[in-house]
């Protein structure tokens, strides 16, 4: 996924986890060796066994969707 593409996602999710990543780096002492927002973009962009070989960034996009229905919703109903 390219950084601009990156960037319009969810940006509350994207900075939790990029928050998430950099305390993991601390914690293990790899801080200065790795950079989070390079490695968080790869992550997010390669298709992962585990999420059946989706790509993490859809998974936080159908979240954003849904999120957006739950609060259009009531809206709709009026």
């Amino acid at each position: 996924m390219e950084k601009e593409k990156w960037a319009a996602r969810d940006q509350n999710e994207v900075a939790v986890l990029l928050s998430q990543v950099r305390a993991m780096l601390s914690a293990s002492g790899y801080a200065n060796k790795i950079d989070a927002e390079k490695w968080l973009t790869a992550w997010l962009d390669t298709p992962n066994d585990a999420l059946g070989g989706v790509k993490p960034w859809r998974l936080l996009e159908q979240m954003a969707n849904e999120s957006t229905m739950r609060l259009s919703a009531p809206r709709l109903a009026e």
